[in-house]
């Protein structure tokens, strides 16, 4: 009896059943010790999938990797994306959802840095920068795609340690703050 409860089947439709909670019904788990500070929640599948990492540009859209294909799952054959989420009526939360890229070369990007028009996105072995030259916010005919930096350690394929030296992140500072990268856990300024 009790190894019928855990059967795969079993343990699928718990999982299922798991997944299909929303994210307005997870934040209101959360607590917070400061009563002056509260969680809201912003975006939600299906603006964006299995989002890996962001950031913000100067008109407050938020850029996000997705990882749907970690562990080079194929569940997403048109490749992983890079989306851009904004709140076009100012009510809090976001409401529109634009694809800027999607590329079967793209299987899960940890990082991403915005700075302009040129977005850098960080992929094991690869840092890539994309330039938007129309700022249309879609990566089409005209913009420009290219291998920013190569030959970073890590893989997709198989669970390592956390110090694999994978490519992890970008980030950036503001317009007035030095512009400061970190490609690794080790960090280089530009």
């Amino acid at each position: 009896m009790l190894t019928s409860l855990f059967s795969p089947f079993f343990l699928i439709i718990i999982l299922l059943l798991v997944i299909q909670l929303t994210g307005q019904t997870l934040h209101k788990d959360f607590r917070l010790k400061d009563t002056e500070l509260e969680v809201t929640l912003w975006a939600e599948s299906p603006l964006l999938y299995n989002p890996t990492n962001f950031d913000v540009d100067a008109k407050g859209r938020i850029w996000v990797t997705e990882g749907v294909n970690y562990r080079r799952s194929k569940t997403r054959e048109e490749g992983d994306r890079v989306v851009v989420l904004e709140d076009t009526d100012l009510d809090g939360s976001a409401d529109k959802s634009t694809v800027f890229v999607q590329d079967p070369y793209l299987v899960a990007p940890m990082g991403i840095g915005v700075i302009d028009n040129v977005i850098y996105v960080s992929q094991t072995p690869d840092i890539i920068r994309y330039t938007d030259v129309n700022r249309n916010l879609v990566f089409d005919e005209g913009d420009k795609r290219e291998v920013f930096l190569t030959g970073f350690i890590g893989s997709n394929l198989i669970p390592l340690p956390s110090r694999d030296k994978r490519v992890m992140m970008a980030m950036f500072g503001f317009p007035d703050l030095p512009v400061e990268s970190t490609w690794t856990e080790r960090a280089w300024r530009l």
